[in-house]
């Protein structure tokens, strides 16, 4: 009964199609998750073959749909905090990164040595932000 969508937030549903036909009987319910639900159900179809039918198939559903945040500029700016500042933290690191040898794995300066990561990614602190945000659909 429920279709989750990809991107978050909806802001706006315009449309959405099954294997081309158009589906009027929707409803967002929770915007936040991308959650749109039909009280008949969206036509799910076995993946196998049953006694007297022939292979099916899923539906296929094409939403047409306005999702996401307004960033920072935007009058109706609704980017969360922590998002933006996980943003800002990788690519400061990344910024940091790039003058550095990628061959050193060490440096000294004074008696005094600091060590990189080979692949450093993402900075643990940048992770941390962005644990919330992890979808697990």
């Amino acid at each position: 009964r429920t279709l989750v969508l990809p991107r978050t937030p909806v802001v706006t549903v315009h449309s959405i199609h099954a294997d081309g036909t158009p589906i009027l009987d929707w409803r967002l319910a929770d915007p936040s998750l991308g959650f749109v639900e039909r009280r008949a159900g969206w036509g799910w179809r076995t993946g196998g073959v049953w006694w007297g039918d022939g292979p099916s198939a899923p539906a296929t559903f094409e939403v047409d749909c306005t999702a996401g945040y307004s960033l920072p500029g935007d009058p109706e700016r609704d980017l969360p905090e922590d998002l933006e500042r996980a943003c800002l933290d990788l690519a400061k690191a990344w910024w940091w990164a790039q003058s550095r040898d990628p061959a050193a794995t060490t440096e000294a300066f004074g008696g005094v040595g600091i060590g990189y990561a080979l692949n450093p990614g993402v900075p643990a602190s940048v992770a941390e932000l962005l644990r919330p945000w992890i979808r697990r659909v």
